[in-house]
Protein backbone atom coordinates (compact mmCIF):
# COMPACT_ATOMS: atom_id res chain seq x y z
CA UNK A 1 0.00 0.00 0.00
CA UNK A 2 1.44 3.35 -0.86
CA UNK A 3 2.60 5.35 1.97
CA UNK A 4 1.76 9.16 2.26
CA UNK A 5 3.55 11.76 3.75
CA UNK A 6 1.42 13.51 6.25
CA UNK A 7 3.54 16.95 5.08
CA UNK A 8 3.19 16.01 1.46
CA UNK A 9 -0.84 15.94 1.84
CA UNK A 10 -0.74 19.15 3.91
CA UNK A 11 1.61 21.28 0.91
CA UNK A 12 -1.34 19.90 -1.47
CA UNK A 13 -3.77 20.90 0.52
CA UNK A 14 -2.50 24.53 1.23
CA UNK A 15 -1.55 24.58 -2.69
CA UNK A 16 -4.51 24.15 -3.82
CA UNK A 17 -7.12 25.78 -1.12
CA UNK A 18 -7.57 29.26 -2.34
CA UNK A 19 -8.54 27.45 -5.73
CA UNK A 20 -11.37 25.40 -3.85
CA UNK A 21 -12.16 27.53 -1.49
CA UNK A 22 -12.82 30.14 -4.66
CA UNK A 23 -14.81 27.40 -6.16
CA UNK A 24 -17.18 25.95 -3.11
CA UNK A 25 -17.81 29.79 -2.46
CA UNK A 26 -19.20 30.12 -5.83
CA UNK A 27 -21.12 26.94 -5.84
CA UNK A 28 -22.49 28.15 -2.24
CA UNK A 29 -23.76 31.71 -3.95
CA UNK A 30 -25.36 30.09 -6.54
CA UNK A 31 -26.81 27.38 -5.40
CA UNK A 32 -27.84 28.46 -1.64
CA UNK A 33 -29.16 31.71 -4.27
CA UNK A 34 -30.81 29.42 -5.97
CA UNK A 35 -32.85 27.25 -3.15
CA UNK A 36 -33.70 30.75 -2.16
CA UNK A 37 -36.42 30.79 -5.11
CA UNK A 38 -37.50 27.28 -3.93
CA UNK A 39 -37.42 27.63 0.32
CA UNK A 40 -38.95 25.08 1.82
CA UNK A 41 -40.50 26.42 5.18
CA UNK A 42 -42.16 29.01 3.17
CA UNK A 43 -42.28 28.86 -0.44
CA UNK A 44 -42.66 25.34 -0.86
CA UNK A 45 -45.01 24.87 1.54
CA UNK A 46 -47.45 27.43 0.69
CA UNK A 47 -47.26 25.86 -2.89
CA UNK A 48 -48.29 22.92 -1.34
CA UNK A 49 -51.48 24.51 0.46
CA UNK A 50 -52.70 25.82 -3.03
CA UNK A 51 -53.48 22.54 -3.84
CA UNK A 52 -54.71 21.02 -0.12
CA UNK A 53 -55.99 22.13 3.03
CA UNK A 54 -54.64 18.59 5.05
CA UNK A 55 -52.02 19.41 7.25
CA UNK A 56 -51.12 15.89 7.18
CA UNK A 57 -50.42 16.16 3.35
CA UNK A 58 -48.85 19.87 3.97
CA UNK A 59 -46.83 18.15 6.46
CA UNK A 60 -46.01 15.33 4.30
CA UNK A 61 -43.50 17.86 2.21
CA UNK A 62 -40.90 18.14 5.30
CA UNK A 63 -40.91 14.45 5.97
CA UNK A 64 -40.22 13.92 2.24
CA UNK A 65 -37.39 16.66 2.39
CA UNK A 66 -35.98 15.20 5.34
CA UNK A 67 -36.29 11.21 4.67
CA UNK A 68 -35.11 11.72 1.33
CA UNK A 69 -31.72 14.30 2.86
CA UNK A 70 -30.53 11.69 5.57
CA UNK A 71 -31.93 8.44 4.90
CA UNK A 72 -29.97 7.98 1.61
CA UNK A 73 -26.49 9.09 3.46
CA UNK A 74 -26.49 5.57 4.62
CA UNK A 75 -26.16 4.16 1.38
CA UNK A 76 -23.79 7.13 0.18
CA UNK A 77 -21.82 6.29 2.80
CA UNK A 78 -21.25 2.43 2.18
CA UNK A 79 -20.33 3.89 -1.77
CA UNK A 80 -18.03 5.76 -0.76
CA UNK A 81 -16.47 3.37 1.49
CA UNK A 82 -15.70 1.32 -1.44
CA UNK A 83 -13.98 4.60 -3.35
CA UNK A 84 -10.64 6.24 -2.54
CA UNK A 85 -11.75 9.78 -4.15
CA UNK A 86 -15.30 11.70 -4.25
CA UNK A 87 -15.19 13.81 -7.17
CA UNK A 88 -16.61 11.72 -9.50
CA UNK A 89 -19.36 10.70 -6.74
CA UNK A 90 -20.30 14.04 -6.28
CA UNK A 91 -20.55 15.15 -9.73
CA UNK A 92 -22.60 12.38 -10.63
CA UNK A 93 -25.09 13.18 -7.59
CA UNK A 94 -24.43 16.97 -7.77
CA UNK A 95 -25.80 16.62 -11.41
CA UNK A 96 -29.22 14.74 -10.87
CA UNK A 97 -29.96 16.87 -7.79
CA UNK A 98 -30.16 19.80 -10.17
CA UNK A 99 -33.17 18.29 -12.92
CA UNK A 100 -36.09 17.88 -11.00
CA UNK A 101 -36.72 21.80 -10.75
CA UNK A 102 -36.52 22.24 -14.62
CA UNK A 103 -39.74 19.89 -14.81
CA UNK A 104 -41.40 20.45 -12.04
CA UNK A 105 -41.25 24.40 -13.89
CA UNK A 106 -42.78 22.65 -16.90
CA UNK A 107 -45.28 20.87 -15.30
CA UNK A 108 -46.56 24.10 -13.37
CA UNK A 109 -46.68 25.31 -16.24
CA UNK A 110 -48.96 23.43 -17.93
CA UNK A 111 -51.14 21.61 -15.73
CA UNK A 112 -50.84 23.72 -13.19
CA UNK A 113 -54.87 24.87 -13.01
CA UNK A 114 -56.01 22.47 -15.91
CA UNK A 115 -54.70 19.48 -13.65
CA UNK A 116 -54.07 20.25 -9.86
CA UNK A 117 -54.07 16.90 -8.77
CA UNK A 118 -51.57 15.99 -11.06
CA UNK A 119 -49.51 18.64 -10.35
CA UNK A 120 -48.94 18.04 -6.67
CA UNK A 121 -48.43 14.13 -6.91
CA UNK A 122 -45.58 14.91 -9.66
CA UNK A 123 -44.84 17.97 -7.40
CA UNK A 124 -44.32 15.98 -4.36
CA UNK A 125 -42.60 12.84 -6.50
CA UNK A 126 -39.43 14.96 -8.28
CA UNK A 127 -38.90 16.72 -4.74
CA UNK A 128 -38.76 13.51 -3.64
CA UNK A 129 -36.19 12.35 -6.06
CA UNK A 130 -34.30 15.77 -5.58
CA UNK A 131 -34.10 15.37 -2.02
CA UNK A 132 -32.94 11.46 -2.35
CA UNK A 133 -30.40 13.05 -4.93
CA UNK A 134 -29.31 15.68 -2.42
CA UNK A 135 -28.87 12.91 0.50
CA UNK A 136 -26.85 10.77 -1.43
CA UNK A 137 -24.36 13.60 -2.77
CA UNK A 138 -24.36 14.49 1.26
CA UNK A 139 -21.48 12.70 2.73
CA UNK A 140 -19.40 12.92 -0.30
CA UNK A 141 -19.16 16.49 -0.87
CA UNK A 142 -18.58 16.81 2.71
CA UNK A 143 -15.91 14.43 3.37
CA UNK A 144 -14.63 16.30 0.25
CA UNK A 145 -14.41 19.48 1.78
CA UNK A 146 -12.82 17.84 5.21
CA UNK A 147 -10.22 16.74 2.73
CA UNK A 148 -9.54 20.18 1.23
CA UNK A 149 -10.50 22.69 3.99
CA UNK A 150 -8.05 22.12 7.13
CA UNK A 151 -9.94 21.87 10.48
CA UNK A 152 -9.28 24.91 12.43
CA UNK A 153 -10.64 26.74 8.93
CA UNK A 154 -13.82 24.65 8.60
CA UNK A 155 -16.14 26.87 10.78
CA UNK A 156 -15.38 29.79 9.41
CA UNK A 157 -15.28 28.28 5.64
CA UNK A 158 -19.04 27.04 6.52
CA UNK A 159 -19.95 30.33 8.15
CA UNK A 160 -18.25 32.52 5.45
CA UNK A 161 -20.07 30.63 2.62
CA UNK A 162 -23.51 30.04 3.91
CA UNK A 163 -23.52 34.33 4.72
CA UNK A 164 -21.95 34.74 0.98
CA UNK A 165 -24.84 32.37 -0.49
CA UNK A 166 -27.16 34.01 2.25
CA UNK A 167 -26.57 37.45 0.71
CA UNK A 168 -27.56 36.33 -2.68
CA UNK A 169 -30.79 34.65 -1.10
CA UNK A 170 -31.56 38.14 0.74
CA UNK A 171 -30.89 39.58 -2.86
CA UNK A 172 -33.55 37.15 -4.90
CA UNK A 173 -35.88 37.56 -1.89
CA UNK A 174 -36.90 40.89 -3.19
CA UNK A 175 -36.64 39.47 -6.56
CA UNK A 176 -39.43 36.57 -4.95
CA UNK A 177 -41.25 39.40 -3.72
CA UNK A 178 -41.35 40.92 -7.00
CA UNK A 179 -42.33 38.16 -8.68
CA UNK A 180 -45.33 36.96 -6.61
CA UNK A 181 -46.51 40.82 -6.65
CA UNK A 182 -46.34 40.68 -10.58
CA UNK A 183 -47.10 37.33 -11.76
CA UNK A 184 -50.31 35.14 -11.05
CA UNK A 185 -50.59 31.09 -10.50
CA UNK A 186 -49.24 29.65 -12.08
CA UNK A 187 -46.72 31.76 -13.60
CA UNK A 188 -45.03 32.51 -10.24
CA UNK A 189 -44.16 29.88 -9.31
CA UNK A 190 -42.96 28.14 -12.70
CA UNK A 191 -40.19 31.24 -13.00
CA UNK A 192 -39.39 30.42 -9.11
CA UNK A 193 -38.88 27.12 -10.26
CA UNK A 194 -37.48 27.97 -13.18
CA UNK A 195 -34.83 30.28 -11.61
CA UNK A 196 -33.67 27.26 -9.23
CA UNK A 197 -32.56 25.00 -11.26
CA UNK A 198 -30.77 28.18 -14.05
CA UNK A 199 -28.65 29.22 -11.04
CA UNK A 200 -28.49 25.64 -9.41
CA UNK A 201 -26.95 24.22 -13.33
CA UNK A 202 -24.21 27.66 -12.73
CA UNK A 203 -23.24 26.32 -9.41
CA UNK A 204 -22.47 22.99 -10.85
CA UNK A 205 -19.97 24.04 -12.83
CA UNK A 206 -17.73 25.27 -9.98
CA UNK A 207 -18.28 22.37 -8.02
CA UNK A 208 -16.95 19.98 -10.91
CA UNK A 209 -13.87 22.44 -11.12
CA UNK A 210 -12.34 21.73 -7.56
CA UNK A 211 -9.47 20.14 -7.00
CA UNK A 212 -9.55 16.86 -4.90
CA UNK A 213 -6.64 16.61 -2.71
CA UNK A 214 -5.42 14.63 0.40
CA UNK A 215 -4.76 10.96 1.17
CA UNK A 216 -7.13 8.89 -0.67
CA UNK A 217 -9.27 6.55 1.52
CA UNK A 218 -8.28 3.07 2.11
CA UNK A 219 -11.08 1.68 -0.20
CA UNK A 220 -13.16 -1.44 1.40
CA UNK A 221 -15.22 -4.21 -0.51
CA UNK A 222 -17.41 -4.99 1.96
CA UNK A 223 -21.08 -6.00 1.66
CA UNK A 224 -24.16 -4.05 2.54
CA UNK A 225 -24.76 -6.56 5.56
CA UNK A 226 -21.42 -6.68 6.40
CA UNK A 227 -21.50 -2.48 6.85
CA UNK A 228 -24.88 -2.52 8.82
CA UNK A 229 -23.74 -5.04 10.78
CA UNK A 230 -20.26 -2.15 11.99
CA UNK A 231 -23.00 0.14 12.51
CA UNK A 232 -24.07 -0.90 16.31
CA UNK A 233 -20.51 -1.86 17.04
CA UNK A 234 -19.68 1.47 16.68
CA UNK A 235 -22.21 3.01 18.77
CA UNK A 236 -21.34 0.55 21.79
CA UNK A 237 -17.43 1.30 21.22
CA UNK A 238 -18.28 5.16 21.02
CA UNK A 239 -20.68 5.70 24.06
CA UNK A 240 -20.28 9.59 23.58
CA UNK A 241 -21.23 9.75 20.22
CA UNK A 242 -24.48 7.86 20.98
CA UNK A 243 -25.23 10.15 23.29
CA UNK A 244 -24.81 12.85 20.65
CA UNK A 245 -27.55 10.34 18.60
CA UNK A 246 -29.88 10.41 21.53
CA UNK A 247 -29.70 14.24 22.22
CA UNK A 248 -30.30 14.94 18.44
CA UNK A 249 -33.06 12.60 18.69
CA UNK A 250 -35.52 14.89 20.78
CA UNK A 251 -34.08 18.04 19.22
CA UNK A 252 -34.98 17.05 15.83
CA UNK A 253 -38.62 17.80 17.27
CA UNK A 254 -37.96 21.64 16.23
CA UNK A 255 -38.89 19.69 12.93
CA UNK A 256 -42.33 19.45 14.47
CA UNK A 257 -43.18 23.09 15.14
CA UNK A 258 -41.23 24.56 12.19
CA UNK A 259 -43.27 22.96 9.38
CA UNK A 260 -46.44 24.87 10.16
CA UNK A 261 -45.20 28.24 11.16
CA UNK A 262 -46.20 29.53 7.15
CA UNK A 263 -49.41 27.62 7.57
CA UNK A 264 -50.52 29.38 10.70
CA UNK A 265 -49.45 32.96 9.19
CA UNK A 266 -51.84 31.97 6.45
CA UNK A 267 -54.59 30.69 8.71
CA UNK A 268 -53.93 32.92 11.96
CA UNK A 269 -53.03 35.68 10.12
CA UNK A 270 -54.20 35.51 6.67
CA UNK A 271 -51.25 36.40 4.69
CA UNK A 272 -51.13 36.29 1.35
CA UNK A 273 -48.55 34.67 -1.89
CA UNK A 274 -47.30 38.52 -1.54
CA UNK A 275 -46.01 38.60 1.83
CA UNK A 276 -44.04 35.25 1.55
CA UNK A 277 -41.23 36.98 -0.43
CA UNK A 278 -41.15 39.71 2.78
CA UNK A 279 -40.74 35.99 5.29
CA UNK A 280 -38.33 34.64 3.15
CA UNK A 281 -36.40 38.15 3.17
CA UNK A 282 -36.05 37.85 6.81
CA UNK A 283 -35.51 34.07 6.84
CA UNK A 284 -32.72 34.08 4.60
CA UNK A 285 -31.23 37.34 5.66
CA UNK A 286 -30.95 36.16 8.85
CA UNK A 287 -29.19 32.95 8.28
CA UNK A 288 -26.51 34.65 6.35
CA UNK A 289 -25.55 37.22 8.87
CA UNK A 290 -25.54 34.90 11.63
CA UNK A 291 -23.69 31.98 9.46
CA UNK A 292 -20.50 34.02 9.99
CA UNK A 293 -20.74 34.43 13.83
CA UNK A 294 -21.78 31.06 14.11
CA UNK A 295 -18.59 30.28 12.15
CA UNK A 296 -16.16 32.18 14.48
CA UNK A 297 -17.39 30.89 17.34
CA UNK A 298 -17.45 27.25 16.16
CA UNK A 299 -13.82 27.87 15.43
CA UNK A 300 -13.10 29.07 18.80
CA UNK A 301 -15.81 27.78 21.34
CA UNK A 302 -16.21 24.51 19.33
CA UNK A 303 -19.72 23.16 17.25
CA UNK A 304 -21.46 21.91 20.84
CA UNK A 305 -21.96 25.64 21.96
CA UNK A 306 -23.41 26.23 18.78
CA UNK A 307 -25.99 23.57 18.62
CA UNK A 308 -26.69 24.45 21.97
CA UNK A 309 -27.69 28.00 21.45
CA UNK A 310 -29.67 26.87 18.15
CA UNK A 311 -31.65 24.44 20.27
CA UNK A 312 -32.48 27.36 22.54
CA UNK A 313 -33.45 29.19 19.61
CA UNK A 314 -35.68 26.88 18.29
CA UNK A 315 -37.58 26.40 21.34
CA UNK A 316 -37.34 30.30 21.63
CA UNK A 317 -39.39 30.50 18.20
CA UNK A 318 -42.00 27.85 18.90
CA UNK A 319 -42.75 29.89 22.22
CA UNK A 320 -43.14 33.03 19.89
CA UNK A 321 -45.65 31.08 17.73
CA UNK A 322 -48.02 31.31 20.21
CA UNK A 323 -48.32 34.73 21.06
CA UNK A 324 -47.78 35.59 17.43
CA UNK A 325 -51.28 37.51 16.99
CA UNK A 326 -49.77 40.26 14.44
CA UNK A 327 -47.81 39.84 11.22
CA UNK A 328 -44.80 41.66 13.17
CA UNK A 329 -44.34 38.65 16.18
CA UNK A 330 -44.60 36.11 12.81
CA UNK A 331 -41.74 38.20 11.38
CA UNK A 332 -40.10 37.73 14.52
CA UNK A 333 -40.68 34.05 14.74
CA UNK A 334 -38.73 33.74 11.25
CA UNK A 335 -35.94 36.01 12.61
CA UNK A 336 -35.14 33.41 15.77
CA UNK A 337 -36.08 30.53 13.34
CA UNK A 338 -33.63 31.63 10.57
CA UNK A 339 -30.78 32.39 13.24
CA UNK A 340 -31.47 28.45 14.72
CA UNK A 341 -31.27 26.93 11.54
CA UNK A 342 -27.93 28.71 10.45
CA UNK A 343 -26.49 27.42 13.77
CA UNK A 344 -27.71 23.57 13.03
CA UNK A 345 -26.30 24.22 9.45
CA UNK A 346 -22.85 25.27 10.48
CA UNK A 347 -21.99 22.90 13.00
CA UNK A 348 -24.56 19.47 12.86
CA UNK A 349 -22.00 17.40 10.32
CA UNK A 350 -19.08 19.29 11.30
CA UNK A 351 -19.74 17.54 15.09
CA UNK A 352 -20.12 14.88 14.25
CA UNK A 353 -16.99 14.57 11.97
CA UNK A 354 -14.86 15.75 14.85
CA UNK A 355 -16.36 12.03 16.81
CA UNK A 356 -14.16 9.99 14.33
CA UNK A 357 -11.14 9.21 12.08
CA UNK A 358 -11.14 10.41 8.48
CA UNK A 359 -10.93 7.14 7.40
CA UNK A 360 -14.51 6.80 9.46
CA UNK A 361 -16.40 9.84 8.25
CA UNK A 362 -18.52 8.53 5.73
CA UNK A 363 -19.22 5.80 8.25
CA UNK A 364 -20.33 8.27 10.70
CA UNK A 365 -21.71 10.61 8.93
CA UNK A 366 -23.88 7.84 7.16
CA UNK A 367 -25.34 6.84 10.30
CA UNK A 368 -26.29 9.43 11.92
CA UNK A 369 -28.61 10.90 9.75
CA UNK A 370 -29.44 7.32 8.64
CA UNK A 371 -30.46 6.50 12.36
CA UNK A 372 -31.96 10.14 12.85
CA UNK A 373 -33.63 10.83 9.04
CA UNK A 374 -37.11 8.25 10.28
CA UNK A 375 -37.74 9.96 13.21
CA UNK A 376 -36.89 13.78 11.91
CA UNK A 377 -38.91 12.64 8.65
CA UNK A 378 -42.29 11.34 10.89
CA UNK A 379 -42.24 15.05 13.24
CA UNK A 380 -43.96 16.93 10.51
CA UNK A 381 -46.63 13.82 9.74
CA UNK A 382 -46.91 14.03 13.80
CA UNK A 383 -47.60 17.76 13.53
CA UNK A 384 -49.92 17.76 11.20
CA UNK A 385 -52.04 15.13 13.23
CA UNK A 386 -51.60 17.18 16.27
CA UNK A 387 -53.12 19.94 13.62
CA UNK A 388 -55.78 18.32 12.79
CA UNK A 389 -57.16 16.82 16.25
CA UNK A 390 -55.92 18.88 18.30
CA UNK A 391 -54.36 23.01 18.06
CA UNK A 392 -51.42 25.27 17.45
CA UNK A 393 -50.77 25.34 21.02
CA UNK A 394 -50.97 21.89 22.06
CA UNK A 395 -48.41 21.31 19.03
CA UNK A 396 -45.92 23.77 20.04
CA UNK A 397 -45.99 22.54 23.56
CA UNK A 398 -44.91 19.10 22.92
CA UNK A 399 -42.46 20.35 20.34
CA UNK A 400 -40.87 22.27 23.22
CA UNK A 401 -40.99 19.99 25.48
CA UNK A 402 -38.93 17.39 23.57
CA UNK A 403 -36.32 19.58 22.83
CA UNK A 404 -35.73 20.50 26.05
CA UNK A 405 -35.39 17.30 26.69
CA UNK A 406 -32.38 16.90 23.80
CA UNK A 407 -30.94 19.94 25.06
CA UNK A 408 -30.71 18.98 28.33
CA UNK A 409 -28.83 15.37 27.32
CA UNK A 410 -26.70 18.03 25.07
CA UNK A 411 -25.60 19.94 27.49
CA UNK A 412 -24.71 17.34 30.78
CA UNK A 413 -23.92 14.31 28.88
CA UNK A 414 -21.88 14.53 25.59
CA UNK A 415 -18.38 15.83 26.00
CA UNK A 416 -16.90 17.52 23.15
CA UNK A 417 -15.27 15.59 20.59
CA UNK A 418 -12.63 18.68 19.70
CA UNK A 419 -11.64 19.47 23.42
CA UNK A 420 -11.39 15.42 24.21
CA UNK A 421 -9.03 15.16 21.26
CA UNK A 422 -7.26 18.60 22.94
CA UNK A 423 -6.56 17.15 26.34
CA UNK A 424 -4.91 13.74 24.76
CA UNK A 425 -2.27 16.38 22.52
Amino acid sequence: MKEYDEKEIEKQVQRHLKRNWFCSYMDGIFIIGGMGFVALPTILTYFASEFTDSRVIIGMLTSISLLGKYLPQMFGAKILEGTSHNKKYVSIFGFLQRVPWFIMAFITYSYGKQNPTFTLAAFYLLYGFYTVTSGMFSPGWLDLIAKVIPVNLRGRFFGLRKFIGGGMQFIGSFAVAWLFRRFLFPMNYTLAFLIAGVMSSVSYLFLISMKEVGKPRNAKDITMLEYLKRLPVILKGDKNFTRYIVSAAFIVFFNMANAFYIIYGKEQLNIGPETIGVITGILLATQSIFSVVWGYISDKSGHKAILVISTVLFISSAFMILIADTIYLLYLVFFLNGAAISSRDVSEMNMVIEFCSEDERPTYLGLTNTLIAPLMSLTPLLGGIILDYFSYRSLMAVSIVLMMIGLYILVFHVKDPRRIKAKKL
